[in-house]
Parts: structure tokens; sequence; C-alpha cells
């Protein structure tokens, strides 16, 4: 089963999320979004946060309506 995950920047304080992917575990989506960026894991980790994303998260949602 897949699961939603987001990404957003630490130094955004709305955690507006720039992109979402499915995957299986949080690791996993980490890894998708850091090769999407074309970034080494551990450089991806320290500019940007990945979280489960099941639609309600608030910049997003305001952004849609």
């Amino acid at each position: 089963m897949s699961y939603s995950f987001g990404y957003y920047s630490v130094s955004d304080p709305s955690k507006e999320i720039i992109a979402k992917s499915k995957a299986q575990t949080i690791d996993e989506a980490t890894s998708i979004f850091a090769r999407r960026k074309g970034l080494i894991l551990s450089e991806f980790n320290k500019i940007f946060k990945v979280e489960a994303y099941d639609g309600t998260n608030k910049k997003t949602q305001k952004s849609i309506t």
C-alpha cells in the first residue's frame, strides 16, 4: 500500500507543500524527492522536511480554495 507524502522548505513557517508523491514509507518518499532535486539525502534533509500528506495541509488547502 502506498501513502501520500509532501515536502516543504524547513525555513517556511507555513510549511507550504512544494510537491507530493506516493510511496510506501517516508524514507522512500525522501529518496524520491531528493533524486528529483538532484541532491544527496543529507543535503536534501538540511533544506527540506518530508511529512505525510492527507490533503488538509493548511497552506496548500488555502491556495486551492
